[in-house]
This record gives C-alpha cells, structure tokens and sequence, in this order.
C-alpha cells in the first residue's frame, strides 16, 4: 500500500510515532520523522523539521482532534502523498476497504467487508469484525474488539480493551472508555464507561472535527 521504500511520519510529538517507526520497520522502509511542531523525542529516525513533498506522508498523533489538526496541518504545505501502513504482523481481509492515511499496527485483524476510511487507526491487537465501518479519523484502541456490523462514527475512540457488540453504532466524536462493554447505540460525544457501558458525562472537547482535506 506504500508506492515508495521510504514514508514520512508528519507530527511526531508524542510517543505514540514510535509505533508507526516500529511498523515501518518491518516493512524495511525508510523513515522520517517531521517535527513540525517541535518537542518530539530526539532519539527519533531521521529528525527533520520540513517535510519533503515528494514522499508519502503518515500521520503520527493517535488521538482523532490531534490527528485532525494535523491532516489540516499538512495539507496547508502543499500536495502531499499519502500512505497507508498495515504492519506486517497484521491480518486483513481481502475484501476489506483501506482508504489513504490509515494506520494498522501490530497484530490487528479486519474482517470481511468492513471499511476504514481515511486516517483512522487500528492499534495493536485490536479485532474488527465483519461488515464494521470505521469512519475518518476514529481511533480503536489496543486489544479493543468490535464484533460484526459495528459503525464507529467520525472521529470517535474506542478505548483499550474495550467491546462494542453487534451492530451497536458509535457516533461522532464520541469516547468508549478502556475495558467497556457496549451494547447500545452511543450518541454523538458522549463519553460511556463500565459493563455494561453508561452515560457518563458529555465530552468537553465537542469542536467540530474537520473533513479529510483530500477526499
């Protein structure tokens, strides 16, 4: 899915570019690692603070607003390739969809039918079950598991460990705490915890998420 042997990692502030570094090296690419904003851990590969233009880029937040502003961030330097990175390790189905940004780490699995649209993240070995559609910019986190015909809505996350059962709908924006147990639809921004899942407070971040500039 990368049409170059070497892919950029543009926003490296957080811990979280060490993932896709690990990734990336599996896949025996060359990586760089833009520091656009500045405080990004120096040990990184190949530090740089500009990005090139003719090398595909990966989006390095993991939270869906951090990401989203860094789509938005990108997109303003000019026109940008964009890659998508499966790790290795990982299992995707052959009629799974994967748009152009998407992130899919260590030991995932995808299931038939299911769409990830663009920039959205599946982390270490989470389990996306069939017909699921993950929509822009949503995060799923480690080892969560979203059984078959689940929707995760645009830039929701899905917290480590946690399970949303059969075609159980995620809205917008909204956040699934570690461990939950999800069994009801959840409204836009909505913040649910425990098992099974309750409201439990709306979140504080509501600013609208903007659409990936490139669709």
């Amino acid at each position: 899915m990368v049409e170059s042997n070497h892919v950029q990692i543009f926003g490296v502030a957080t811990s979280f570019a060490w993932e896709i570094v690990e990734s990336l090296g599996r896949l025996n690419l060359i990586v760089s690692s833009v520091d656009n904003l500045g405080g990004a851990d120096r040990n990184l590969p190949n530090l740089v603070n500009d990005v090139c233009l003719n090398t595909p880029i990966i989006l390095g937040p993991a939270s869906p607003a951090a990401r989203n502003k860094c789509a938005e961030l990108a997109f303003e330097i000019g026109n940008l390739k964009l890659a998508t990175i499966v790790d290795p390790t990982a299992v995707v189905a052959r009629s799974a969809e994967l748009s152009h940004g998407v992130f899919v780490n260590a030991s995932a699995t995808i299931g038939s039918n299911s769409v990830i649209q663009c920039h959205a993240t599946i982390n270490r070995s989470a389990s996306i079950g069939h017909d699921c559609k993950i929509e822009q910019f949503a995060s799923i986190g480690p080892g969560a598991v979203l059984t078959g015909g689940v929707k995760i809505g645009f830039g929701a996350f899905v917290g480590a460990g946690a399970v949303v059962l059969p075609k159980v709908r995620i809205s917008q924006g909204a956040i699934i705490a570690a461990g939950a147990v999800v069994v009801n639809d959840v409204a836009p921004y909505e913040v649910v915890v425990g098992n099974p899942a309750r409201y439990k407070k709306m979140h504080e971040q509501t600013i609208e998420l903007q659409p990936c500039p490139w669709c």
